[in-house]
């Protein structure tokens, strides 16, 4: 059976990782929210009135490449409602080839502005114009050439603001770069991932030596995403750790990747190593303090009470010339010292006693012999009247 502290700890340090997560959450849908709301305020922008009339894609590219670096976003892409590429933030030069239809821009053409998480794979990846390292999958599963996006997309309507004409999206590509993992990491001084299905594509990789990311088994990943529920996995043991997972779901609700926050247990560990060393302690004080204790009230209230007893026997038994030695000065040795007093007492009537018997022994002896000379002197002169009367009366 585990100790009761033991599972306090382990308790602790869930709830204090399943805080961490939901505040882990927080950050992310502040992050999804942030593209819808970059995404309208790059759909208001005055210039798209002119994009479609004046073919300004490629100088709008440019100018918005350099926006986007300082709003952290990897693309900013603008589409007609027949889904051509006007605008590329990212490859300027590369317009007026069609869009993957999407749900999403759909729901854009609609009026409706959105953001979410979805899944690109390496095909639109190398569309988009992204060759470079860093935007390619890394890690266990590389081969599946998935990469995960924070999207927001907003409508763009005409000049009169009566048509919706085209949609600009942005994206945020996760990966091992990605800011996002590292604000968490940041904020709540955690392990953190993001895992495209069972293949990490982002994590902190600032983490001091001993405090990095400890891969979970891809069982424990395929679990959460099946469950589509948050879950937990603790291992506590030295340079063990406690790790809570989040599916994270696309645009229609299905869960497409995990954002996982990961602690040691190592300071857990120390706090029931304290809990165990300051019960040690508890016990050999009390340990100490209760032996100390026998040992005084031995000392001063067994021990003298049993010489006591021992001298009440001996009293009882005649020998009033016992004496109980006195240990202290409390109220036990002047209960001894009273005795003492009262065994003295009970010696001399003792003593007065036996020289008083002795003396009415002697006295006695001395009337019995006087009683018995007079019996002699009594029965003689009875022996004279006897021959006296014979004398009288021949």
């Amino acid at each position: 059976m585990r100790p009761l502290y033991s599972s306090k700890i382990q308790e602790e340090a869930i709830n204090t990782i399943n805080s961490d997560l939901k505040t882990a959450d927080i950050i992310y849908q502040n992050s999804v929210l942030e593209m819808r709301n970059l995404a309208n305020a790059y759909a208001q922008k005055k210039v798209l009135n002119f994009l479609i009339g004046y073919n300004l894609g490629e100088k709008i590219g440019n100018d918005w490449g350099r926006s986007a670096r300082l709003d952290n976003i990897d693309m900013i892409i603008v589409v007609d409602a027949s889904y051509k590429v006007l605008v590329r933030s990212h490859t300027p030069q590369k317009i007026n080839d069609a869009f993957p239809h999407k749900d999403y821009i759909s729901k854009a053409f609609f009026g409706m502005s959105v953001s979410g998480t979805e899944v690109l794979d390496m095909a639109e990846m190398t569309q988009e114009g992204f060759n470079s390292p860093d935007f390619r999958p890394t890690g266990e599963g590389k081969d599946s050439g998935k990469m995960l996006a924070i999207t927001g997309v907003a409508p763009v309507s005409d000049r009169q603001r009566e048509n919706i004409v085209g949609a600009v999206i942005v994206r945020r590509i996760l990966n091992k770069e990605s800011e996002i993992v590292k604000d968490i990491s940041k904020h709540l001084d955690v392990r953190t991932a993001l895992f495209e299905h069972t293949r990490m594509v982002a994590w902190d990789a600032t983490r001091k030596e001993g405090n990095r990311l400890v891969p979970p088994p891809t069982e424990m990943l395929r679990n959460v995403l099946k469950q589509n529920a948050p879950m937990d996995m603790a291992n506590i043991r030295k340079e063990g750790s406690i790790s809570k997972f989040m599916p994270i779901n696309d645009f229609s609700d299905k869960p497409v990747g995990i954002l996982m926050v990961q602690t040691c247990v190592d300071e857990y560990l120390r706090t029931r190593n304290t809990a165990i060393i300051t019960l040690l302690i508890i016990f050999l004080v009390g340990f100490i303090l209760a032996f100390t204790v026998k040992t005084i009230i031995e000392r001063r209230i067994v021990l003298p009470l049993q010489r006591l007893r021992k001298g009440t026997e001996q009293i009882g038994s005649g020998d009033y010339r016992c004496a109980v030695a006195v240990s202290s000065g409390d109220e036990i040795g002047e209960l001894i010292e009273a005795f003492n007093v009262m065994g003295k007492d009970l010696q001399e009537y003792d003593e007065q006693l036996k020289e008083y018997n002795l003396q009415l022994e002697e006295r006695v002896k001395e009337r019995t012999s006087e009683l018995q000379i007079a019996n002699e002197q009594l029965i003689q002169t009875n022996t004279v009247l006897e021959d006296t009367m014979e004398r009288l009366n021949p």
